[in-house]
């Protein structure tokens, strides 16, 4: 019977792997205007979302887009983005039309959607439809001026704003700075449904350390990533996506095979070094909304002010729960090492899995 657990166990590890190829969850933003009649949106994807939701947008297959690439690929976008998204202004409808595609700065790539309303609306309300084209857990932050920013997903795809007062003038073309419960939400949410992020921290809990080793370890590990973070985001450094994952899935394979071994002593030496290799996948989220120079300190420090949060939310949860577990002879050794082996093994599969993804 054991046996027959272990191999279910082993078994639902690979299958978990072979699934969960990537640590970064896409995120992309959009800034919405109305200028009379019209609402414009200029929408900000990772170009690797893009090349998800449009396969002929690479079209020789060479992992970059080029100009060539995405003028051929127009009208593929305009049916996975622009006839994806439905505006009504003061509830009439707005037909939507992508008017242009350009590539931007930090690999991003910009649609910018025109919506023709039959009247200049007072207020408009948006449907995002297009989150069933891109990668599973996507998150897109909308907003506009006067309005509150809006976290979109493919369960919450709508959101509204009204249109300036006459009052107020001719908006700046300068995009506001992200406010913080937008760029919080991200960093918690990034954290929470990180789920590589989350394995590792199992397998700090799992060692069973001392409350002030486990505190060195996470303090170190924090320390890490939000170096890395910086670094990445604010472009000093950025290591390719393809050396980084692999890496994020090893050190959950490492330090479950620590677990094994017993080794659980000068933690934080271990953490330390994976905390920046964890920093720079958290920071692939962050700059897949292509924000521009001047607001990446603020934004960085709000992002990972949520990273913090939900690490400290997730360590709260787990803790005590394993703990009392242990105490009342629910989790006993022969549990925990089993833990241990399907963590091991589920970072082993999420590396052969990015390797050759």
């Amino acid at each position: 019977m054991k046996r027959a657990l272990a191999t279910v166990v082993a078994l639902a590890a690979f299958a978990i792997a072979s699934r969960a190829l990537a640590h970064e969850i896409g995120l992309s933003r959009g800034e919405w205007s109305i200028a009379g009649a019209e609402v414009e949106g200029k929408l900000v994807f990772a170009r690797r979302d893009v090349a998800f939701a449009v396969p002929t947008l690479d079209a020789d297959r060479d992992g970059a887009i080029s100009p060539t690439e995405l003028d051929a690929a127009r009208p593929a976008l305009s049916r996975a983005f622009a006839a994806r998204m439905s505006v009504r202004g003061d509830g009439a409808l707005c037909p939507v039309a992508l008017v242009e595609a350009a590539l931007v700065e930090e690999d991003g790539l910009r649609l910018t959607l025109d919506a023709r309303c039959p009247a200049p609306p007072r207020s408009v309300e948006c449907d995002v439809e297009f989150f069933a084209s891109l990668p599973f857990g996507h998150r897109h932050l909308a907003r506009a001026a006067g309005a509150p920013e809006a976290l979109l997903s493919r369960a919450h795809p709508r959101f509204a704003f009204a249109a300036p007062p006459p009052a107020a003038g001719v908006p700046s073309p300068i995009a506001p700075t992200p406010r913080a419960p937008g760029l919080f939400a991200m960093g918690v949410e990034h954290i929470l449904t990180g789920y590589d992020h989350l394995a590792f921290l199992l397998g700090l809990l799992l060692a069973w350390p001392r409350a002030k080793a486990l505190v060195l370890a996470v303090t170190a590990f924090t320390v890490g990533h939000t170096l890395s973070l910086a670094c990445a985001t604010l472009g000093l450094w950025i290591p390719n996506a393809r050396l980084v994952e692999p890496a994020i899935a090893a050190s959950i394979a490492w330090v479950a095979v620590e677990n094994l071994r017993a080794r659980t002593a000068g933690r934080w030496h271990l953490t330390l070094p994976f905390g920046l290799v964890h920093g720079f996948g958290f920071a692939g989220a962050l700059r897949a909304l292509a924000l521009p120079v001047r607001q990446l300190p603020s934004a960085l420090a709000l992002f990972n002010a949520g990273v913090e949060a939900g690490q400290l939310a997730a360590l709260l949860a787990a803790g005590p729960a394993l703990y009392v577990a242990r105490r009342r002879g629910w989790l006993g050794d022969r549990a925990t090492r089993a833990l241990n082996v399907a963590l091991a093994l589920l970072g082993a599969g999420w590396f052969f899995a990015r390797v050759i993804g």
